[in-house]
């Protein structure tokens, strides 16, 4: 009954986006709104050719580096590669007679003290660890968060922001669990540090109805800070939605082509918030690629891989939108979907991505329903200067001086750590 009632609530808000009344402009039962500080979030997922410092670090609020891996086996988290903590970039000078600090956590670090208001947070993920059930043990989610701690304060992080998928009542009740132990950890650790410090705890959130509503989300909102609402790859070009064309990341449901909109933002948005998660706490999705579909003839209709070119062959089906449009493809912006894409009449390839019209449209919508910023993924998809996304909605969100941003100081003292120049606070650098 009451999954039927939240149904009929979600397709009244979608008639509602038609007839042009896009915005809730009233608290939800239960919320009570302020003045907002928008959270603007980056994942950075291990970059190779990709320096920390390309980052537009002054219009984030927060990079969530990934990504940490957890044993399958006993729930610790690791991280394990050399550009994590040992690959040198060029300004840095190789001391062999203490361990130090290097890689992009290193870099990382130094763009907290030119941005004293990012926050660094770990990102970790597993995929699988509801399968192999190390959380369903209570020794195995103790290991997960003292592992976890002992990652922030030796790489001299702010936070955690796990990424994972819980399927069933089951699989939630267990992350609750989890972070309700990874939350006291951090609350620990923070009271014992000299002066005592708050750090910060988010989650993925999915984007189908259904999964949010087997997640039993009010059961984990209190151990979180913010949520990342997953609000992209509504349609793919591999995998299990794949077989037909359609938008990614829309905001709103089309009523003209409803096939090419299987999902989209403002009903997952209204879900969380009508289960009771106040929308200051709901950072939505943004993604910085757009997704390829071969051989179609728009959104909305089937596509075919057959025979298309060597970069799909190698299982690369999107491109960053840096480099969107392609040549010759011609790009077109749905307002009232909030919906973007490029369609090249010659090889009928579509892709669907946000451009800087959507990215803005977004932005508004952010403001007027009064959520909790925007995430991107991933990072090395954007565009540099004025035509970045995320420079465009940080000064749409929080001004052209940023001032409505949230703010608050990263921290800088790791007196623990087991990296020598990480406990002196890595001075003139």
């Amino acid at each position: 009954m009451l999954w039927n009632i939240i149904l009929l609530f979600v397709l009244v808000l979608r008639v509602d986006s038609l007839l042009g009344n896009t915005t809730n402009t009233t608290p939800f039962a239960g919320e009570t709104w302020s003045e907002n500080k928008f959270r603007t979030v980056a994942y950075v997922i291990r970059p190779k050719n990709f320096t920390p410092q390309e980052l537009p670090y002054q219009d984030l609020t927060h990079v969530s580096y990934a990504f940490a891996s957890v044993n399958e086996s006993t729930g610790e988290v690791y991280l394990s590669e050399i550009v994590d903590t040992k690959k040198l970039f060029q300004t840095d000078h190789l001391d062999t007679t203490e361990k130090n600090l290097y890689g992009n956590l290193k870099q990382l670090y130094l763009l907290k003290k030119r941005n004293r208001n990012l926050k660094v947070l770990l990102c970790i993920s597993s995929g699988s660890i509801f399968t192999s059930s190390p959380i369903s043990r209570r020794e195995g989610r103790i290991l997960y968060a003292q592992s976890s701690i002992k990652l922030l304060k030796d790489l001299g992080l702010d936070g955690l922001d796990i990424m994972e998928s819980p399927m069933d009542g089951f699989e939630a009740r267990d992350y609750s669990y989890l972070l309700k132990e990874v939350r006291n950890a951090l609350d620990n650790y923070g009271q014992s540090c000299d002066p005592p410090h708050y750090f910060e705890l988010s989650s993925s959130g999915p984007a189908n109805l259904s999964m949010i509503s087997s997640l039993n989300v009010t059961r984990l909102d209190p151990y979180l800070d913010f949520w990342n609402v997953q609000t992209y790859n509504y349609v793919r070009s591999m995998g299990p939605l794949s077989g037909i064309s359609g938008h990614a990341a829309n905001l709103y449901h089309s009523f003209d082509n409803p096939s090419s909109t299987p999902f989209d933002t403002a009903s997952t948005i209204n879900m969380y918030r009508l289960l009771g998660i106040p929308a200051n706490k709901l950072v939505m999705g943004m993604p910085l690629y757009g997704q390829i579909f071969p051989d179609t003839t728009g959104p909305g209709r089937s596509f075919n891989f057959a025979g298309y070119n060597y970069r799909i062959s190698r299982g690369l089906t999107i491109y960053n939108v840096k480099d969107l449009p392609r040549p010759g493809a011609t790009e077109y912006w749905d307002p009232l979907i909030g919906s973007s894409f490029s369609y090249n009449n010659k090889t009928r390839e579509m892709v669907s991505y946000d451009n800087l019209g959507v990215a803005n449209q977004k932005a508004q919508y952010i403001i007027r329903n009064k959520l909790g910023g925007a995430i991107w993924m991933d990072s090395r998809g954007d565009r540099t200067g004025k035509h970045s996304l995320i420079q465009n909605v940080a000064i749409s969100l929080g001004g052209c001086n940023r001032s409505t941003l949230a703010r608050s100081l990263n921290r800088l003292s790791y007196a623990d750590s087991i990296y020598a120049n990480m406990r002196r606070g890595m001075p003139g650098e």
